[in-house]
């Protein structure tokens, strides 16, 4: 009896070609333990790296601080495999890749001033009064602080000061006027009880009024991702001094803007050139910034607390399933408790735990950033603090 042989069809023969084609890729990448970051690009592009590495799977690389010129080791593992959308609205396929270590040193997200000076402030005494009681020592109600300025403050330029006011004493604050572009510092002078000289008005607890900030940035920095000196960092490739660029009328350079080159400078050129400028979406607070969604495009950033399986802001991106297995989740964890799985060691000491920025805010309070503790505690932080950072990119 004749045996019949049946054709395959069309579509089996394209699953048979793309499976093959896996297998192929497949055999290339472990031949190789890792592959260069072109090649890792094109298996993301094509769709066939998830086919090959599973979440949790690291990338062996290094950074460098370039302004140190020290290396670290600095693995990525695979968090998330998603489309994702380009600047100019494609959506392709992306892979996420999350620093295994965090940053070697801390950076604050931001610094902020409580006076704007949009047309300069002559030399003199000036006094505010604050609007609402901030902590148990001399942020209270109604009372009036004073400082005095001996040379003008340009036009565009800003005062800072108060800093840490819920929980430093009056003794302790300072005032430091600013030149326009934030950076360069004109004085710096005591602020002190008292009522003389001319009312700059009334600085709010949690809004901004006149060319007054609120207390809470005054204080201890925003929280907003789209403006923070935190997003500026891990995106430039630029020197020390020059990675910085003021964002609004009340921002004030990061203290590390004068010892720290941009992060990208301390990426391998090879890395840099793979990774994709990515749609990221992120909730502004509902204090000073009016809980506004903002879209921003980055190379690099920071996971979300929803990314990291917190319950917080879905909106803020899916939930990876590294952060599922992580957290050993399938649902996400509730913040203002301690998960010691959630723990996050810096690339200087494998054994140190870190603070850790997230990108998310604290969406009732201007000044809190969504971290995580060396704890594992999952909390809040100040903008104003420096923290590490754990950064994401797609490629």
């Amino acid at each position: 009896m004749k045996e019949t042989v049946n054709i395959p069809r069309e579509s089996t023969m394209q699953e048979i070609s793309q499976t093959l084609q896996v297998l192929a890729f497949s055999q290339v990448a472990k031949l190789e333990n890792v592959s260069t970051w072109s090649q890792l690009s094109g298996l993301s592009k094509n769709g066939y790296l998830q086919k090959i590495f599973d979440y949790g799977d690291q990338i062996i690389e290094k950074w460098t601080d370039t302004a140190a010129s020290k290396e670290y080791e600095f693995p990525w593992q695979i968090t998330h495999f998603e489309n994702v959308e380009l600047e100019d609205g494609e959506v392709v396929p992306g892979t996420f890749l999350e620093a295994h270590y965090t940053t070697p040193f801390g950076l604050q997200f931001s610094n902020r001033a409580f006076l704007r000076c949009p047309d300069g402030l002559t030399a003199g005494t000036y006094n505010v009064t604050l609007g609402a009681t901030w902590g148990s020592k001399d942020a209270q109600e109604g009372t009036t602080w004073q400082f005095t300025i001996t040379q003008d403050v340009p036009a565009g330029g800003s005062v800072a000061g108060f800093t840490q006011m819920p929980d430093s004493a009056a003794a302790t604050w300072k005032a430091t006027s600013y030149a326009a572009d934030g950076i360069a510092k004109i004085e710096t002078v005591p602020i002190t009880s008292g009522s003389d000289g001319t009312s700059l008005g009334t600085m709010e607890l949690a809004a901004r009024s006149g060319n007054l900030n609120s207390m809470q940035e005054t204080g201890y920095g925003c929280n907003r991702w789209k403006n923070s000196a935190a997003r500026q960092w891990l995106n430039s490739t630029q020197p020390k001094g020059r990675w910085w660029a003021k964002q609004d009328d009340w921002d004030i350079a990061p203290d590390q803007l004068a010892t720290k080159d941009g992060f990208l400078c301390g990426m391998p050129s090879d890395m840099l050139a793979a990774l994709k400028t990515v749609k990221v979406t992120t909730l502004a607070n509902t204090v000073n910034d009016g809980g506004v969604t903002d879209i921003t495009y980055d190379r690099v950033f920071l996971a979300s607390m929803s990314q990291m399986n917190v319950n917080m802001s879905k909106e803020e991106g899916a939930v990876h399933e590294y952060w599922q297995r992580r957290t050993k989740s399938k649902t996400p964890i509730e913040p203002w408790k301690t998960y010691p799985e959630m723990i996050r060691y810096s690339a200087a000491n494998h054994s140190s735990p870190q603070y850790v920025f997230s990108r998310s805010a604290n969406r009732s309070r201007a000044n809190y950033v969504m971290a995580v503790y060396s704890s594992g505690y999952v909390n809040n932080a100040s903008a104003w603090g420096a923290l590490t950072y754990a950064p994401l990119v797609v490629i």
